[in-house]
């Protein structure tokens, strides 16, 4: 995807970009104005904004835990405060995609968003329980 980025950037008139992704189809309208007054008002700190989402899993890679001592094993709840990019949205300068080759600045500003906004359809079973979702109208704007 990071030659996608570029090209994609390269090929826009523009100072800078709101890039999404198709399947998040849950976030509304409200996310989207949420993230860019964000994104305007966000400070010197920050050079972009991402949307993240909490991470509370039991984690391992090669067998080892990532987030928790397995001899003291906390409640999910008191899990690290991990987060993992949603894919949302992004706010950022059309060069420092260009430069970076990614859709995250190199300080970003983590702009969080709840389970129902933040759900990505990658697989059927993720389609299905969006589609669920949306028939139960559980977010404010699905569909809006």
């Amino acid at each position: 995807m990071s030659d996608v980025y570029a090209h994609m950037a390269s090929k826009v008139e523009c100072d800078e970009i709101l890039l999404t992704h198709v399947t998040n189809p849950l976030a509304g309208s409200d996310v989207y104005d949420a993230c860019l007054t964000a994104y305007s008002c966000r400070g010197s700190e920050y050079d972009s904004l991402t949307t993240v989402a909490d991470v509370k899993d039991f984690l391992y890679l090669d067998g080892k835990p990532l987030n928790y001592d397995p001899a003291r094993k906390p409640r999910s709840q008191d899990l690290p405060d991990i987060v993992k990019l949603t894919h949302v949205a992004s706010v950022l300068p059309r060069e420092m995609v260009i430069e970076k080759k990614d859709i995250v600045g190199y300080k970003p500003l983590f702009f969080k968003l709840g389970g129902v906004e933040s759900v990505d359809i990658d697989t059927p079973l993720d389609f299905e329980i969006a589609e669920w979702l949306y028939s139960k109208n559980l977010s404010r704007n699905i569909g809006a």
